[in-house]
């Protein structure tokens, strides 16, 4: 649930690593509605900065969690959070593919940021052995991750990377609660040609290994959204 949302600096025109559209959104007073409703059962207690202003011209962004020190420092801001929330504080919208920033971009902005805290201590042993699955074959193991993955990224078969996915289940299991993965049989999708699909078949025990991959994967991404409530008392900043 998110208990206050707060703008620091210049928000009346873009710049500053936003768009013109994530200003639209983020002002809108109907689009902070939205925001709030799409926190509201996540299970974890937030309060939202947004910063926009030239103290932040290097694009310091994903930083993980910060103490109040540390945000003074870069952005001069007197964050003081609550010992029972997480204040995050958006900094940016920078990346490529560009995406406005919605509350789903928002929550795939966290996972970059937490995965990037060395404090943390995340493994994610699945990744390797899905990025690997089909030996150096590049571009490979970014259409198995559309296959599996069931989020919008990997529907529409926007998916940049295999690593983006992780980023994609922790946000689907933040705002949704589950995460959710697509198992298989004895093929996997690898592209549509026109309105045919094209399929990699598997055998010899393929499937059976890929699918203990998935497995692995859903666990992680759980034990990692278990700990991310321990960043209550703290700034994440994104």
């Amino acid at each position: 649930m998110i208990h206050d949302i707060k703008f620091h600096g210049d928000w009346k025109r873009p710049g500053n690593r936003y768009s013109e559209l994530d200003l639209k959104i983020l002002t809108n007073e109907r689009s902070q509605h939205r925001l709030i409703d799409k926190y509201k059962n996540c299970g974890t207690d937030f309060k939202f900065h947004f910063y926009k202003g030239t103290k932040n011209r290097w694009g310091t962004s994903l930083e993980g969690f910060k103490n109040p020190e540390w945000v003074k420092t870069h952005f001069g801001l007197d964050i003081q959070p609550d010992d029972d929330k997480i204040s995050v504080l958006v900094t940016n919208n920078i990346g490529s593919p560009k995406y406005p920033l919605t509350p789903w971009i928002i929550a795939h902005r966290m996972s970059h940021a937490i995965f990037r805290d060395v404090s943390f201590d995340i493994y994610r042993p699945s990744m390797m052995g899905i990025d690997n699955f089909f030996g150096w074959r590049v571009g490979y193991e970014k259409w198995l991750g559309c296959a599996i993955g069931t989020t919008r990224s990997c529907r529409k078969r926007t998916l940049s990377r295999t690593g983006e996915l992780y980023h994609e289940l922790f946000a689907q299991c933040l705002l949704t609660g589950r995460v959710r993965l697509n198992h298989v049989e004895d093929r996997v999708l690898k592209r549509m040609r026109g309105k045919n699909p094209e399929y990699i078949h598997l055998r010899d025990g393929k499937p059976e290994r890929l699918n203990h991959l998935i497995n692995m994967m859903e666990n992680e991404v759980y034990h990692v959204r278990s700990k991310f409530d321990c960043g209550c008392g703290k700034i994440l900043v994104v």
